[in-house]
Formats: structure tokens, sequence, C-alpha cells
């Protein structure tokens, strides 16, 4: 069912984005140049009465300051079968240097994106690169960082706990189960999405599955 919802909304913006870049006084210089890239929750095959439509329109540097001087705004707003969406102009040598930083959240949206339109190559490219895998230096940073902090927050929480004070004590950890999900991400080479899809995610990782019992048995104590 996932595959068909991400299917088909790949063919309803493939027809919709020339119409609308071209129809846009401001955009239609640029519809021979740019790339578009549906990215977000709907690549995940969620379609739902909250869910919207995120696009990115990817151009050169030069081109995405050409478009910043002749519009005040780089988000450009739509609606397509009643669905909420937009466009988020965004430079490829801003991502190309995010991913070279090892932007994991980027790398992660990046590696399950959907290419509507490429007329140059560049969002096949970026995607490409994105897929690669992790290098075993970063894989290992990665992990003991959040295998590290996830230990300070853990240990964040016992004088709180102590206080009876349940705010500090669940912000702690709160944090300390965002660091313990994203451990077990890049311990098996996975780049790790933003937030909201992180537990999503962790859990179709083997370290991910194995920590989801007691994941739930914590959010069942809140």
């Amino acid at each position: 069912m996932g595959k068909q919802i991400v299917a088909r909304w790949k063919a309803v913006l493939h027809d919709f984005v020339a119409e609308f870049i071209r129809g846009n006084p401001i955009l239609a210089p640029f519809a021979d140049y740019a790339a578009v890239i549906l990215h977000g929750s709907t690549c995940d095959g969620i379609d739902d009465a909250v869910s919207d439509l995120d696009v990115w329109l990817l151009l050169s540097a030069p081109d995405l300051k050409r478009l910043d001087a002749l519009s005040p705004t780089l988000f450009f707003e739509f609606r397509l079968e009643d669905k909420p969406g937009h466009f988020n102009a965004i430079s490829a040598e801003s991502f190309w240097e995010r991913m070279r930083y090892c932007d994991l959240t980027l790398i992660a949206e990046l590696r399950n994106a959907v290419i509507i339109q490429d007329p140059h190559g560049i969002a096949r490219l970026l995607i490409a690169d994105a897929s690669r895998k992790m290098p075993e230096a970063v894989r290992q940073a990665f992990f003991r960082y959040h295998y590290v902090e996830h230990r300070g927050d853990d240990r964040a929480a016992d004088h709180p706990l102590d206080r009876g004070d349940p705010v500090a004590a669940i912000t702690a950890q709160t944090a300390a189960l965002g660091h313990a999900l994203r451990a077990a991400m890049v311990l098996h080479g996975e780049p790790y999405p933003y937030s909201k899809w992180l537990y999503r995610r962790a859990s179709e990782t083997p370290t991910g599955r194995a920590l989801a019992p007691k994941v739930e048995q914590w959010i069942d104590l809140l």
C-alpha cells in the first residue's frame, strides 16, 4: 500500500509541477533548470488528513541567488487534490556541503526521497551520494557520541526522580531515548531522520526492534 501511495503522488506531482512552475511568474525563468524532489512523510507511504506534500525545488547556487533577488520568499505554497504542499527552494551546493559534514538527518531524508523532475541529473547525483554506505569511521564516531549522550541524559534524570520533579525527569529521559534510538540506527550504518520519524525508522533496525518493548513500557509509564 505504501509503495502505491508513493507511486500515485509521484505521477500526480509530475503532471502538476511543470505547469505550476511555468505558470508562476517568479519561478518560470527557472523551469528548465530546477530539479524537483518529493520528500517527507509521503515518501514513507503516509497519506492522511494531516499529511502534506514536502517538495524541494533544487537549483544551483547562482540560480538560487537570482531567485532570492526576485522573490521575498523561497517558500511557495500550493494545494493539490485538496492537500496542502509547498516548494522549498534550496541550492544543490548547500546539500552537498551539509552531507560533507555528515548531516545524517539530511542524508536519511535524501535516501528516502523521490525525484519528480531532474533536467540536468543533479537530484540523481545527490541521492546516489546520500545512498552510499556509511563510512566505518563515521559510524563509530556517531555511535559513540549518541551512546555517551544517552548515558549522560539517563543519569541526569536520577536527581529529578529523587526530588519528585516529573518535568525535569521526563525531559532528561526523552533526550536519553532520542540518543538511544539514534545510536541504534548508526550502529547498523543507517542515518537517522528527524525526531518525528525517529522511532519508526529505528524500529526497522535489529537493535531498534530489540529496544521497542522497553520503549513501549517507558511510554506506558508516562
